[in-house]
């Protein structure tokens, strides 16, 4: 589905990073590291349940360049 246009999200741009103009507060973040989470981390098994296709999500670890702040 189209999550925005379910929701009423407006996505917007700044800086190459997308957003939500709804935000209040937005971190543009340079990707440092990424990695696809493994089932064997999962410290309570029930969160397997969200991934019955084995779809997993990946992890960034990115660090923050600049606030964007709605006055």
């Amino acid at each position: 589905i189209d999550k925005a246009k379910e929701t009423g999200l407006v996505p917007a741009f700044d800086k190459q990073a997308p957003y939500f103009e709804q935000a209040e507060l937005v971190f543009v973040c340079r990707k440092l590291h990424k990695q696809r989470i493994a089932p064997e981390g999962f410290v309570d098994p029930a969160i397997e349940n969200n991934y019955t296709n084995g779809d997993y999500h990946y992890l960034y670890i990115g660090e923050i360049v600049d606030c964007l702040v709605k006055d």
